[in-house]
Parts: C-alpha cells; structure tokens; sequence
C-alpha cells in the first residue's frame, strides 16, 4: 500500500467521572474464547505464515484533538482540558509484522505553545528513539491537577523543552537534554499574595536512566527567584501550608507490600542563583516583623538524594539593601543531623528596623544602633557544637514597650557594663547539646544563655568592669561602691 491520508480529522476524548474513556465504548467487547481445557481438539501445527502488510506512508494533517478529564477538577468547576490544533503527523515504512517506521509529528499545544517530535520505531520490539522539542506551552492549563492537591494559584509560566528520548527492552527508557521554565508565578489562592516566582529556570545537562533508576542535572539556574516567606497569627509558615493535606491524603493509592520499588536517585551538581530576593514577615504579634533579603547570588552544589557525599552551600545577599549576609559551609541534605557545617553572617544590621522583636522578647524599642552576626552549626552523629558571636555597636534601647513575653531584667545596667569604650559590645556565646535529646530546644538554649549572662552582669556588676579596664573586681567594689550607685542612675536613664 502506498499512502494513507486523513484530513482535518476531529477527535474529543474525555475520561468521565467513573474513569471511563468514551472512545472504548465505541468498540464492542470481544466474545469470550473457550477455555483450552474445555476443548477436546487435538492442537495441530499452524504454518500459515503471519499476516504481513506495508504502508509506505501515513498523514494526518490539520487534525483537532481535545481531552477533557472529568476526574480532575479545578475551584472553578472546569476540569482539566488540554487541546492539540493543527495536528500533523506521518509515519512512513511502516510494516507489520516488522519494520523499522519514521515518525514526524508537528503540533500546537494551547496557545502558543508547540510539540515537534522526530523518530523512529521499531517494531515488533517497540524500541522508540526520538527528537522532542517543547516550546512555550502555557502551565496555566494544569490548574485543575494543582487544585486537587495544593492551593497553589498558577498565574503564570511557560515551559520549554528539548529532549533526546530512547525506550528498549534492555535499558528502559533513557532521556538527555535540557528543559526550562519561564516566568513562573505562584499565588496561594487562600490570601491572592503570590508566595514564589522567577524570571527563569533552566536545567541543563538532564540525564534519565530508567535501568540505573538516576535521574542528573548537570546545572540549575535560577534566575530573579523572588520567594515570600511569612508567619501567620497562628505561627504557621505560609510555604508549609501550601498542600491541601486532605485532598493529598484521599488520592493517595493504598501502599502494596509486594512492590519493592527503590526511590529514584537524584544529582544536581550545581544549583546556580542569580539576582534572587527573599521577604521575611511575621504577624504572629502586633506590630509585626518584616524585612527583605536581596541581590541574593550564589551556588550550591554536589547535590545528591543517595545520601553519599555532602552539598556545598555558598549564598550571598543583602538585608535591607545595605547590610551583606552569607551562609556557606556544607551538608548532608537527607541526613543534615549527621554531618552539617553551616556558617550565616549578617554584617552591619540596622537595629532599628528589629524593634519589634526586640518590644516582644526584651519590652524595649531601640533607639539606635548596628550589629554584626555570626553563627556556625557544626552537628556531628546528632551532636550540636555552635558558636554565636554577637557584636552590637553603639546600642541604645529607646521607651519600655509593654509585653508578656518580655523578662524582668536589668537590660539598661547590663548594655552599659558591656560596652567598651568604643560604644561595642561583643558577646559570644557557644551552644552545646544533643538533638535526640527532646528536652533540648536550640534557640531556648540560647536564649537562656543570654539571660543568665545579663543576670550574672547585674549581680556583680564590678566583675564586668574589671573584665573591661583591667583590675581587681573585689577592690573596684569595696573602693568605688557608693560612686557606682548614682553612676549606674546617670548610665540607666542615658540609655
């Protein structure tokens, strides 16, 4: 046979809400075959050769598809539809029982977006390699599927893809190539803020083995992320709370035990960002926090889920467009409590803008003054040893803010009998303890460590002192007592 053509043909698929596609029930179900048992027959050799045919080429063109899955349903009530126009397609050299066919296939997804696929299969084996370019499809069309399980609002993206694909009986499915994502933008629909977005994310060197179950990226880039991190009322965080835990939970299949499948492997050797932007509000009090990480730059790399070696963290940005933070070191992404390394900086911090904070856990505004930050969190085998350095330079605390969570303490002494004579306070405090141990809490411990170094500073005041000019803290005492008392006055309503 020469050629067959179908032109402008139009099918509508749709899968209702029972599972059941339209198109099987076109066909009449096969009559039942007699079972070999109840045959009394004897088998006789068949050596009629197999039905042998050839076309040497087939064309569908200008061809409308449409499938429409009624099973997944958007908030809106519309469920998920996806539509192929102009749809193009030829195979020629096709032959059954065996051949080797030529596929082109050449069609838009939605608007704009377009599918161009060039290949080969064999047959009867069914081996597939082909050439699959995506271009500019609209993800706008999959909001039914993220209605179903998150309230995620995708407002906008588009995806780009270019694939060297191959399917055989000995490797399995294998796929190289690169794939990006444009002008993502994700909204929670609960509040209509958008919550992350980014100019563009490319991943290039995309390696897939379906027999070594690995799936590598050779490179990640990033570039303009802009992700929006806040606490609610109710301390909830507003990433965590993106699935919708119900609707999660009831599509989710029933386990079967005798399926021993081994999660999929996944590298990343370098996840690259660029000109990232972070903010950071908290309205879980009044009046509330909120702060912006910009300029954000940096890699992270040797990524892998096989748990063997550890991820190199390097990330630069600013805080409040002036003041540089940084958090390098390295980790162990699915085991972080068995090997971490993380150091965070923050340099030059405006402290004005942690008023806050510091109303709610110490009840006093802040008047003026910068600080300098650094942390570093070693963990070995479930053992935390961090280091705290805290450098406050020309502090002043402003009016008493009324709070409950605030401690009685005598923060006005102990700021003053800490500074040095350049106005600096440098306080540095390490933090110790076991992570399986659930009496331990990391920020309660230093923030019993903070309390106890102010009490300790208030009890014996001279013991500061003499740490700061140099001297006996027992004959500063006995010599300058009565001097220090309206000292202290005079120094309190100062500051």
């Amino acid at each position: 046979m020469q050629s067959v053509t179908l032109d402008a043909p139009t099918v509508d698929a749709l899968l209702d809400k029972d599972g059941q596609l339209n198109l099987l029930g076109l066909l009449k179900p096969m009559p039942e075959q007699p079972n070999d048992a109840d045959t009394e027959t004897d088998s006789v050799e068949d050596d009629t050769p197999p039905f042998a045919i050839t076309i040497d080429e087939i064309r569908v063109e200008d061809g409308l598809f449409g499938f429409t899955d009624d099973q997944m349903t958007g908030r809106d009530g519309k469920p998920l539809s996806i539509t192929l126009s102009g749809f193009n397609l030829g195979i020629s050299s096709l032959g059954l029982p065996t051949s080797t066919a030529d596929l082109r296939l050449d069609t838009s997804i939605g608007e704009p977006g377009r599918l161009t696929i060039n290949g080969s299969v064999l047959l009867p084996q069914g081996d597939v390699t082909a050439e699959v370019e995506v271009t500019s499809v609209d993800l706008t069309t999959l909001q039914p599927l993220l209605d179903q399980l998150t309230w995620i609002q995708l407002d906008q993206g588009d995806l780009s893809t270019r694939l060297s694909v191959s399917r055989n009986s000995e490797t399995g499915v294998t796929a190289t190539g690169q794939l990006g994502i444009e002008s993502l933008q994700l909204d929670d629909v609960r509040t209509e803020k958008p919550v992350v977005s980014w100019h563009a994310l490319h991943l290039v060197g995309i390696n897939f083995s379906e027999k070594d179950n690995r799936f590598s990226i050779k490179e990640l880039l990033l570039s303009g992320p802009d992700v929006r991190v806040a606490i609610d009322k109710n301390m909830q965080v507003n990433l965590a709370q993106l699935m919708n835990e119900n609707k999660a939970e009831s599509s989710t299949a029933p386990e079967d035990d005798s399926l021993e499948s081994q999660p999929i492997v996944v590298d990343i050797d370098k996840i690259r960002i660029a000109d990232g932007r972070m903010d950071f509000s908290d309205h879980s009090f009044q009046p509330g926090f909120a702060t912006e990480v910009v300029n954000l730059q940096g890699d992270i790399t040797d990524i892998s889920t096989s748990g063997k070696s550890d991820a190199k963290v390097a990330i630069r940005g600013q805080v409040d467009r002036y003041a540089p933070v940084r958090i390098s070191g390295h980790l162990n992404p699915l085991l972080p409590e068995a090997n971490t390394d993380i150091g965070l900086s923050f340099h030059n911090v405006e402290l004005t803008t942690l008023t806050p904070y510091s109303g709610r856990f110490a009840g006093y505004a802040i008047r003026k003054g910068r600080m300098n930050l650094d942390l570093n969190y070693r963990i070995q085998e479930h053992l935390l040893k961090a280091t705290n350095r805290l450098v406050l330079d020309q502090l002043q605390l402003g009016n008493t803010v009324d709070s409950d969570e605030a401690p009685d303490l005598p923060l006005r002494l102990a700021i003053a009998l800490l500074k040095d004579r350049n106005g600096k306070i440098d306080v540095d405090l390490p933090i110790q303890g076991d992570l399986d141990n659930p009496e331990f809490a990391y920020w309660g411990a230093v923030a019993k460590a903070l309390m106890n170094m102010v009490i300790n500073i208030a009890a014996a005041p001279f013991n500061a002192l003499a740490s700061l000019v140099g001297g006996d803290a027992e004959q500063m005492e006995k010599s300058h007592f009565y001097r220090a008392i309206p000292c202290y006055h005079r120094i309190n309503r100062k500051y």
